[in-house]
């Protein structure tokens, strides 16, 4: 669900431990199957040690108003309710902000710009969303990942994934509970300013 511009979004979602839901079809890797991933090791590496960072390459994590912004945003279309493509949500829950989800979206966010690919996959470890959330020891019952690359601001960044079914469908997901979202900047890399949201659910 990606679109051939500059600005690329695309969803991915598990409900349990296997259902994958929502993958971007460009993305070979996510036509991979789902592993159970309750007894995934901690401590994955996000970074590549042996792949070079570029040189004008910074890590430009959301600041703590910045992801209450974010926030805010998401819960503004979340608690009134949305149509996603052609599907009808009624009004869910507010998400609530969680540390770890947002280890889990920056980590994801910064390595997409840093060394310039557009993936649920990490670049080198192969890792899915699942894995990068259990490495940072959250625990938890069902997640969702939504990325996008291009957005010059948190607006435009939500705005994209409200507009589009799937990540929409994501945002609107009443078994998700809690949030952290990511951004990550490279002036070299292909889209510059690369954004995840990340949802989940504890056990």
């Amino acid at each position: 669900m990606c679109t051939p511009t500059l600005r690329r979004i695309a969803p991915f979602c598990l409900l349990g431990l296997f259902a994958a839901c929502g993958q971007p079809v460009d993305d070979p890797a996510a036509q991979q199957p789902e592993e159970a991933l309750e007894n995934t090791p901690p401590g994955l590496i996000v970074f590549d040690e042996g792949a070079p960072l570029p040189a004008d390459f910074v890590i430009q994590a959301l600041t703590a108003s910045e992801q209450t912004t974010m926030l805010s945003t998401v819960n503004a279309k979340r608690t009134r309710g949305a149509t996603c493509g052609t599907t009808a949500y009624s009004a869910a829950p507010a998400l609530v902000t969680n540390a770890k989800l947002v280890q889990a979206a920056e980590g994801h966010a910064a390595d997409m710009a840093a060394r310039n690919y557009f993936s649920h996959y990490t670049q080198g470890t192969n890792a899915n969303p699942g894995q990068r959330i259990t490495a940072t020891g959250y625990k938890w019952s069902t997640y969702g990942e939504n990325i996008a690359a291009g957005q010059t601001s948190i607006a435009a960044a939500v705005d994209s994934w409200y507009k589009s079914a799937g990540h929409c469908a994501n945002f609107m997901n009443k078994n998700f509970t809690q949030a952290g979202f990511g951004k990550g900047y490279s002036a070299s890399s292909t889209y510059k300013n690369y954004w995840v949201a990340v949802m989940a659910k504890p056990l």
